[in-house]
């Protein structure tokens, strides 16, 4: 293929006629221009006017020979450049190597012949094009980045720079070459800076990246990511070093920004925190009261009309509780503010627990409650008991609610569990009612989303109770799916991982508990700051058959245990002084208190936030009674700590 002609201008330097007019004949029928010089002086002095593309050397001539006339050409930034092909008699081969070292290109040996030296000249003025381009390439390839280039020799020299290094402030690109930062009026930090880095990348000849601020000119405050690398000639020398300065200050006040941002909505969120916190505490308190009042005045013997309106308060009162427990729930889970606790928990223990709840309720609506437990479950599991107890009284609760007639069933069996050291098991809630409707089945896990959302609806509720579980049950790592057929009934399927007694390797602890005591005659102290709270809490009680001494304040529990013998305490946490939890330590410690040190205590608290059950049983505690409490949530913790038979 013809390759495409460049005319180029070409030196001809020899002090004979006959090379000079061969060359010149020849190169000029190829189309060059063509200038010629008999001496190294006339050479020099043409060059520095007018630099030719490419110059032909001889090495013998009168006053200054071609290596002396070679080395000021590439002494020279201007002519440094000009490839030089050497055409000389001399054969030895010192003097072909001194031809290369003083920076020829090529070397031709006379006599030559003509197509030699014009395919040597073609070739060369072909690679310097090249080079050129390349250059040209690089030099706009770095003028478009917006990297400000930066080339340094080991005495910390500007070598060259990008154009853009202007934008910092300082003064032209033309101005940094050959001088330093301290020469140019940097900041002592900015040219400690580049000299520690500088020397650095010399000394252990491998690539460094730090950052720095800018404090010069008008752009103080900048920060710049700054990369420095090693050039190295052919002999693996490091002659200068390159370095890649890269403007990040918006991308570091963006990060500033984020972790400012990041600060306030933590620091908001846990103002969130502490007022739902307080919300919590001062609406239940109360709510403990109406509905405690509510259930003494069922036991003065109200008329039916009485009874019918003090019931109707009372299931109003609960319901406010359960929106108040799944608007708390839902806030935390949306906040990631929900813990797994890992606890030895028994299954059926939790069954019982839901079927005490649920049994009134369920009797009330003539609708069958029947819990199924397969024979290959584990007598005990490790999880979060709580949760799970959570999520099942939130199903059954929902299935009761919509079923009017027929049956309501838990079934829990194991399952295939892909990860080994877990047992999944599969909890099922089934019930014969009214059933979802399929526009609804894609939705019904949301938040406020109702299966009837009209005003028509027979059901209350704020659509928050399955929603709230689904979180739960992802929390817990498990999934949950529905099945519903609209008039017929609905089946939910929740699979849970769990960890068994024997692969946990746990042991239960506690304190040693009053077991088997007759069922009556406890003599219970009640510590409470509340006073109708104390109130209610005494006359339930009392209504039960046992003894009751109720005080206001942790100083005067210390005193009554002091003096007198109790079979357990129901322990508020917030109270004037000494809280609860501060009680129960000094309780624990107080080795003067003998075998009483070991008395069984119930936290009745309005916390009722992640972790508090965990806290309180931490601090010493038996149990946890999330207020408001009823007579039958009594009875079930005193029967689980044996201190009433059931």
């Amino acid at each position: 293929m013809q390759q495409e002609f460049h005319q180029a201008r070409i030196m001809i330097v020899d002090d004979t006629p006959a090379n000079l007019n061969l060359l010149m004949d020849m190169l000029l029928k190829k189309g060059h221009q063509v200038v010629a010089f008999p001496s190294g002086q006339q050479a020099l002095e043409a060059a520095s006017k007018t630099p030719p593309d490419l110059i032909l050397l001889d090495i013998r001539m009168p006053g200054m020979d071609g290596f002396e006339v070679c080395r000021k050409l590439k002494q020279d930034p201007d002519l440094q450049d000009i490839p030089v092909i050497f055409i000389s008699a001399l054969q030895d081969v010192s003097d072909k190597v001194q031809a290369y070292n003083t920076g020829g290109v090529d070397y031709v040996s006379k006599p030559f012949q003509p197509e030699e030296v014009y395919a040597r000249v073609e070739t060369h003025l072909r690679l310097n094009r090249l080079l050129r381009e390349s250059e040209e390439s690089r030099r706009v390839l770095i003028e478009e980045l917006p990297d400000i280039i930066v080339r340094f020799d080991r005495q910390a020299r500007h070598v060259s720079v990008s154009d853009n290094i202007r934008d910092l402030g300082i003064t032209e690109p033309g101005e940094y070459i050959g001088r330093t930062h301290r020469e140019l009026g940097y900041s002592e930090s900015c040219c400690r800076f580049w000299e520690k880095s500088i020397a650095t990348v010399f000394d252990s000849g491998e690539p460094l990246e730090e950052e720095m601020s800018l404090y010069s000119g008008d752009n103080e405050g900048l920060i710049h990511n700054v990369r420095m690398v090693p050039e190295r000639d052919s002999s693996g020398n490091i002659v200068t070093v390159l370095a890649i300065s890269r403007d990040i200050t918006l991308q570091k006040q963006a990060q500033q920004a984020l972790l400012n941002a990041k600060k306030d909505a933590e620091a908001a969120n846990q103002a969130k925190n502490v007022f739902l916190a307080n919300m919590s505490h001062e609406i239940r308190t109360p709510l403990n009261g109406i509905d405690g009042v509510m259930q003494m005045l069922l036991s003065t013997s109200p008329t039916a009309e009485q009874k019918k309106f003090l019931e109707m308060g009372m299931q109003a009162s609960k319901r406010l509780t359960e929106l108040l427990s799944d608007i708390l729930d839902l806030s935390r889970l949306e906040a990631g503010r929900n813990d797994i606790q890992e606890n030895l928990f028994s299954l059926r223990d939790i069954c019982d627990v839901l079927t005490e709840l649920f049994a009134i309720t369920s009797r009330d609506k003539g609708v069958s409650l029947d819990f199924n437990l397969s024979p290959l479950l584990p007598s005990k599991v490790l999880g979060d008991a709580t949760r799970v107890r959570q999520v099942l009284y939130n199903l059954l609760g929902n299935s009761i609610k919509f079923t009017s007639q027929g049956t309501v069933s838990l079934d829990i069996s194991p399952v295939n569990s892909p990860e080994q050291g877990k047992k999944n098991l599969l909890f099922t809630v089934s019930d014969t009612g009214e059933g979802i409707p399929k526009d609804k089945l894609e939705t019904i896990l949301q938040p406020f989303t109702m299966a009837n959302g009209s005003s028509t609806r027979r059901h209350q509720g704020a659509g928050l109770g399955l929603s709230v579980t689904h979180r739960l049950v992802e929390l817990m790592g498990g999934s949950i799916s529905i099945e519903s057929t609209q008039g017929q009934g609905t089946s939910v399927y929740v699979t849970l991982p769990f960890k068994t007694h024997e692969e946990a390797g746990y042991y239960e602890q506690g304190h040693k508990l009053n077991v088997g005591q007759d069922s009556t005659g406890l003599k219970i102290l009640v510590a409470d700051d509340d006073s109708l709270t104390r109130l209610f809490f005494q006359k339930v009680l009392e209504g039960e058959g046992h003894q009751v001494v109720a005080v206001e304040d942790g100083d005067r529990v210390m005193s009554e245990l002091a003096m007198g013998e109790f079979d357990c305490i129901l322990m508020d946490i917030e109270m004037p002084g000494t809280t609860g939890d501060m009680v129960t330590n000094s309780i624990r410690s107080t080795d003067g208190l003998g075998s009483k040190k070991n008395i069984p205590i119930i936290a009745v608290t309005a916390h009722t936030g992640p972790g508090d059950r965990e806290y309180f049983l931490k601090k010493g505690m038996d149990d946890y009674l999330p207020k408001p409490v009823g007579i039958q949530d009594f009875k079930l913790m005193l029967k689980k700590h044996g201190l009433m038979q059931s």
